[in-house]
């Protein structure tokens, strides 16, 4: 058998082996999707973060209901202090607000972490205005706004939420099928029954190595289209860079399992992926940006790979900027050091069980 069918056999096979794999197609596949709409339900649906305000005016003192306009929250507005603390008591509401002659009361239920912060900073834009209307000020300063994306779309939190999950995709997809490969296929026995049969060593690797572009690609794919779908997210993608980005994530995320079958053995690699996985996470940028980690944190940060593909990926979809320069050279530096460790790992491997 030439090279070139061997290794489409080889292809075949191994895409055929992921996609049968209820726990590779879990973490590949399932595991970012659920991350995509937990987080996205939380941090991108208005209906979940929006106020619920309800406004009671008993005595105006020169104020009505078109001065609460200009604060953008949708407010229901009640005929008695009894129909709005029952509201409030129901919890149909987020804040009460009872306008009174010389005063104004704001009533909240307490222990709502996720929208305190909204109420306090609500509570405080309220006073600032109202208390200028009553007294007359006239504005001194006017402010405009100009919102400049840094990238070529408006930049939210699920925007750039959506971006590192896919980044997550590429980690497991690439770090697990190593550590799958050389881990449980040497535990099994299946790199001994490689070696003797007639196939070319590197053409298993090769082949492999293929099958994780093609589930990288597909995990992408399906995490993008049921974004949008969903949330009706938007992203201007530059499709060469994005085909280049994944390969070499791929690529650099294998380097990463490489690095773990060698250090932590094949009976342990997939323990310790697993934990590297959950603080790398945490640490490198995929839910929130490094800047709001602590110094030293943002140090451990820099040296972690995923960072950097979530960076990338940010890029290529439009969310964020980045350098041409930058982004060559962090896509050399990792499918560089993909090809070189998948290379050594083949030979260790590989050589072993000859």
């Amino acid at each position: 058998m030439s090279n070139m069918k061997q290794l489409r056999s080889l292809f075949v096979a191994f895409t055929k082996e992921s996609l049968r794999n209820r726990m590779e197609v879990f973490f590949n596949i399932l595991f970012p999707l659920i991350l995509l709409i937990l987080f996205g339900t939380f941090f991108g649906t208005p209906e979940v973060n929006r106020l619920r305000v309800g406004i009671y005016i008993e005595q105006s003192g020169g104020l009505s209901i078109d001065n609460f306009a200009e604060f953008g929250f949708e407010a229901e507005f009640f005929d008695s202090r009894t129909n709005l603390l029952e509201s409030m008591d129901a919890r149909r509401l987020d804040l009460a607000i009872e306008v009174k002659n010389d005063e104004i009361i704001f009533s909240y239920l307490e222990g709502n972490i996720s929208k305190t912060s909204q109420i306090k900073m609500l509570e405080h834009a309220i006073k600032a205005v109202l208390e200028k209307k009553v007294n007359g000020v006239e504005d001194v300063i006017s402010l405009n706004k100009i919102p400049v994306s840094v990238g070529r779309v408006k930049s939210d939190h699920l925007n750039y939420l959506m971006a590192g999950i896919i980044a997550i995709s590429l980690l497991s997809s690439g770090m697990f099928s190593v550590i799958n490969l050389f881990g449980r296929y040497q535990e099994q026995g299946v790199l001994k029954r490689i070696v003797v049969a007639p196939i070319n060593p590197f053409n298993f690797v090769i082949g492999s190595t293929l099958t994780r572009f093609l589930i990288s690609f597909l995990s992408v794919l399906i995490i993008m289209f049921s974004n949008n779908l969903i949330f009706h997210s938007q992203f201007d993608v530059y499709w060469p860079a994005f085909i280049v980005t994944v390969i070499s994530s791929t690529l650099g995320m294998m380097a990463l399992g490489v690095l773990l079958v060698i250090i932590f053995k094949s009976s342990g690699a997939a323990e310790s992926a697993g934990v590297l996985m959950v603080f790398m996470v945490f640490l490198a940028g995929v839910y929130f940006p490094v800047s709001f980690l602590p110094k030293y944190l943002q140090y451990i940060s820099a040296v972690l790979p995923i960072k950097y593909v979530a960076d990338l990926m940010r890029f290529v979809v439009g969310v964020e900027s980045m350098s041409m320069s930058w982004f060559i050279v962090t896509n050399l530096v990792l499918a560089g050091a993909g090809i070189v460790l998948l290379y050594l790992a083949g030979k260790k491997f590989l050589g072993q069980v000859r």
